[in-house]
């Protein structure tokens, strides 16, 4: 039998010059068995587009995937430490892969659906970068020079465009700086109520603000243990609010009132009946009211409070 002219031995090394194969397709289509070694580089003539028909890629080099009937896995090995192909689960999916030989992972692979999967394939990916249906907007990941900021945007089509932090179930939103944790956000199961923080324009007030589904929403601002809580303007303290003690049950409750009405400083708690306590500092005396001279005035009665003691005092009440 007569050796194809196109046929190249196994084992073949080429060290001469490069072997020009483009005369050969597409009009004859060679068709190449076993194992060629090339020790010099392999060079194809620049192809028409299609091999001669119209299309919208070049294709210099064509490799078909192996005939094994779960796969369609066809790869390019690197020595010594690399492989590209497809189908990375030899499963017949025609998904794109880098593999590391080293380490037996793949740290880039894009998969049948366009998702790209990046330190690892699946479960194992790093970061997996998914493309939506219709997608017409993305995040844009910026890099920065000496003494300016790394940032994540949004960019697409649309003129306003949110952003959305996804934990996985009940996981948590966790913010470090200086190698610990600043700032936590813990999910709640079912939640329909939020906090909502809104900026605000030149003279403006900035907001922290409830909104849900309910018609009134609270808020809490909790410490820990016998913690205070402290409001202030800048650094100066303006109200401290704490607990004299972890068994505390009794506590105030200010409540705003409509019009014609003055606001209320109430007590709540389970016992039934709870004292008011102002406790001045020092020789500081509480302060209430403004004084008006009523000499020779007849007592109509009294009001009874109780000293710093817890002595009983009556306040005489003049017509």
């Amino acid at each position: 039998m007569l050796q194809s002219p196109y046929h190249l031995p196994v084992g073949l090394v080429q060290t001469a010059t490069p072997v020009d194969l483009s005369p050969y397709a597409p009009r004859q289509a060679p068709t190449f068995f076993g194992t060629a070694r090339f020790d010099g580089p392999v060079q194809a003539a620049s192809a028409s587009v299609g091999h001669g028909s119209t299309g919208q890629y070049d294709n210099a080099l064509i490799l078909l995937p192996t005939s094994h009937p779960a796969s369609r896995r066809c790869t390019i090995q690197i020595d010594p430490g690399w492989i590209i192909g497809q189908d990375s689960g030899a499963n017949g999916n025609t998904d794109f892969f880098l593999w590391n030989r080293a380490t037996s992972r793949a740290p880039f692979a894009v998969g049948t659906d366009d998702a790209v999967a990046l330190g690892g394939i699946g479960s194992g990916a790093t970061a997996t970068f998914q493309r939506a249906v219709n997608q017409i907007n993305g995040l844009t990941f910026k890099g920065a020079a000496t003494g300016g900021e790394v940032g994540i945007g949004a960019s697409g089509a649309d003129t306003d465009l949110n952003i959305v932090y996804s934990a996985k179930n009940a996981g948590t939103h966790r913010f470090t700086g200086a190698g610990t944790e600043q700032f936590r956000i813990s999910p709640t199961a079912g939640a329909v109520n939020r906090l909502n923080a809104t900026g605000a324009a030149p003279g403006g007030t900035p907001s922290l603000s409830a909104q849900g589904s309910d018609a009134n929403v609270p808020v809490r601002l909790s410490s820990q243990g016998l913690g205070s809580v402290t409001l202030a303007q800048g650094t100066t303290p303006v109200f401290i609010a704490t607990s004299y003690s972890a068994a505390a049950v009794n506590h105030l409750v200010l409540e705003a009132r409509e019009t014609g009405s003055g606001p209320v400083l109430r007590m709540t708690g389970p016992d039934a009946n709870i004292d008011l306590n102002l406790r001045p500092k020092g020789s500081g005396a509480v302060s209430f009211g403004a004084f008006t001279a009523a000499a020779g005035a007849a007592v109509a009665g009294y009001i009874e409070i109780k000293d710093a003691t817890g002595q009983p005092r009556r306040l005489a009440v003049v017509n």
